[in-house]
């Protein structure tokens, strides 16, 4: 006689079927949630809807070493439309969607969030960024530059459908939670990861701010995949191609630290990142490390902070006031290495920012490059070199509605 269930039932679930249900249980609970307060705030008038949206275009040009032709591009670097409500204090439902220079629509941020009424805790769920990285955090409206950090893209930092739970008292922020993978990509596929983020402002008054942060991430590719490690062009016009380090890894993790200064027009930043790979018994594991530093000054306007990350800067007089709007200007150093026992790439760039900011709405953005990349990837690419240098220049016109 047969038995009336199965034995493998009773088997431990994997941890990608516990990531799965703790999001899909968190997702209920709040999704339950914000359903019940929609319906209490339309009876009460209590609604608020925020549609929004930013165009990013992007003029660039790259020219390479001897031997590699220049490159010119126009590209719709991002095209997002977004909406979001508000019930009262307490709830927040966003959504977001891109369309890229090629014409495909995917979705960014769309996700939920619940803050108690006079609690420093609140609880997200849906498909958000990984809570890793200042660079990373901050809104691509108000980074310093139209790219960010070489390590930020070859790490693979991205938003995934997950849930968190953050604290926020105003000087100090911690952030923690699971995640699946993006939704674009098949939330379920496989893989899982699990982050944490904690800044704290020591000093913070209307002078000057000092942040501290340190963040967290461990991922795990799955039965039927593997992480891979690019350096990416520097801009999408560049003549250097991308480059695989040559890395296959089914988990990584990694560890970062953040420091910033503003004080008044000026201000300071730089972050070292260290990412560990485990590629399996036979192959080892890979360290690779980068990071930056910065340094800029503003005319006419500052920079603000807020729960961790940048803010909307602050314009003293738009042109839309009869003003000169505000000018912000900063370099940076940026390292990347992805050097491994038997090869791979590292790559060193030199940015110089300009942006001027008509209003909080229109802003034209500016930056130079110079980057050299080497590494064994470059012999086998059709300029059959080991090092080779990049210059080049972005303009971004930038409108925000």
């Amino acid at each position: 006689m047969p038995f009336p269930f199965r034995l493998d039932a009773l088997a431990p679930p994997s941890p990608r079927q516990v990531i799965c249900r703790r999001i899909l249980r968190l997702g209920g609970v709040l999704l339950g949630g914000a359903a019940i307060a929609l319906a209490q705030a339309h009876a009460q008038s209590a609604l608020t809807i925020d549609p929004g949206g930013r165009v990013h275009v992007d003029a660039l040009s790259s020219f390479a070493d001897a031997g590699a032709p220049a490159s010119y591009k126009l590209a719709l670097r991002r095209a997002r439309l977004g909406l979001a409500a508000s019930v009262g204090d307490e709830w927040v439902i966003d959504s977001e969607i891109n369309v890229s220079d090629d014409g495909s629509v995917d979705a960014k941020s769309v996700f939920i969030q619940y803050a108690p009424r006079g609690s420093v805790f609140s609880f997200l769920v849906g498909q958000v960024k990984t809570p890793n990285s200042f660079d990373e955090m901050n809104s691509s409206n108000y980074a310093t530059f139209n790219e960010r950090a070489e390590f930020t893209r070859a790490f693979e930092f991205d938003r995934a459908l997950g849930g968190a739970v953050a604290y926020s008292d105003g000087s100090r922020t911690v952030t923690a939670g699971i995640f699946a993978e993006n939704i674009n990509d098949g939330a379920f596929s496989g893989g899982y990861a699990a982050g944490a983020r904690a800044t704290a402002a020591p000093i913070m008054t209307e002078a000057r701010t000092l942040h501290l942060g340190a963040s967290v991430r461990y991922r795990e590719a799955g039965d039927k995949q593997r992480f891979d490690y690019d350096l990416r062009p520097t801009t999408p016009a560049s003549a250097t191609p991308s480059l695989d380090a040559g890395v296959r890894s089914s988990s990584d993790i990694f560890l970062g630290a953040e420091a910033v200064l503003l004080a008044g027009n000026i201000w300071a930043a730089g972050e070292v990142a260290y990412l560990d790979t485990e590629s399996g018994p036979s192959n080892g594991d890979d360290v690779f490390h980068g990071g930056y530093v910065e340094a800029g000054f503003s005319l006419g306007g500052s920079q603000t902070y807020k729960n961790g990350k940048l803010g909307a800067r602050e314009i003293e007089a738009t042109v839309f006031e009869d003003g000169p709007g505000a000018l912000f200007a900063a370099i940076r150093y940026d390292h990347i290495d992805l050097a491994r026992a038997n090869g791979g790439s590292s790559r060193q760039t030199l940015k110089l920012g300009i942006d001027w900011f008509a209003s909080d709405e229109l802003a034209l953005r500016f930056n130079i490059f110079t980057a050299r990349t080497q590494g064994e990837a470059l012999l086998s690419s059709p300029f059959s070199k080991e090092a080779r240098r990049d210059t080049g220049a972005s303009l971004r016109t930038q409108i925000l509605f």
